[in-house]
Formats: C-alpha cells, sequence, structure tokens
C-alpha cells in the first residue's frame, strides 16, 4: 500500500524515487510543472496518478526541516503585518472625537485655510 501523506516532507531525490517505485514517468512529471527539478511536478503527478488518496486533514511542522523552512517563508508572505502602538493619550467612549467623529472632522475642515489657484 502506498502512503501519500509524507508527500509534503520528502526532498526532491525521495521524490523521484517514489515516482520510479510508482512508474510514473519522466513525462508525466512533466507535465505537471515546467521544471523537471521542482518537487511540486513530482507531487502533482504522484496525487494524478493515485487511485485512492484518502485525503484527511494533517498537521505539517513548518518550523524544522528544508522543505518545511520554504513553507514557512510561503506562507509569511500572505499573512497581514500587524504593528502594534500606544497613543500618547487615553481615549474613552465618553471623548467628543468618539461621540461623533463627523463633527470633530468637519471642525478640522472648516478650520483650514482656503487655498487659492
Amino acid at each position: 500500500m502506498v502512503h501519500y501523506s509524507d508527500l509534503m516532507s520528502l526532498k526532491l531525490t525521495e521524490l523521484k524515487k517514489r515516482t520510479a517505485g510508482l512508474d510514473i514517468s519522466d513525462d508525466e512529471v512533466r507535465i505537471y510543472g515546467s521544471y523537471f527539478t521542482t518537487c511540486s511536478s513530482f507531487r502533482k503527478a504522484i496525487w494524478a496518478n493515485a487511485k485512492d488518496l484518502k485525503l484527511k486533514e494533517v498537521e505539517i511542522a513548518i518550523d524544522k526541516g528544508e522543505g518545511q523552512k520554504i513553507l514557512l517563508v510561503q506562507f509569511s508572505k500572505e499573512l497581514p503585518i500587524f504593528n502594534l502602538f500606544k497613543v500618547d493619550r487615553n481615549n474613552s467612549d465618553q471623548d467628543n472625537e468618539a461621540q461623533d467623529p463627523f463633527e470633530v472632522a468637519i471642525k478640522n475642515v472648516l478650520n483650514e485655510p482656503v487655498k487659492y489657484y
């Protein structure tokens, strides 16, 4: 029985051995990727030739191993960046700005000098 749950953790040489063991030709691997040396093209070829993947959710460690390190970098690009800061004055719901923010904005606009072009 072939296991497919470990494909994300296999390195390129291990993926090549797995495709050879499953009788997946090099031409089939090339269909799934423009670069024959990418792990993703081998994984796609293996998944496409699987009769029954028996899919289930599994946790993947992203903090160890070379392949997992790449995963962490890729995921990090998609995660939002948050900056925490403290304002220089305390605000509360009873403040005028919190009660009617449009009133404060209108006052600020009316107090700006008029520019003539």
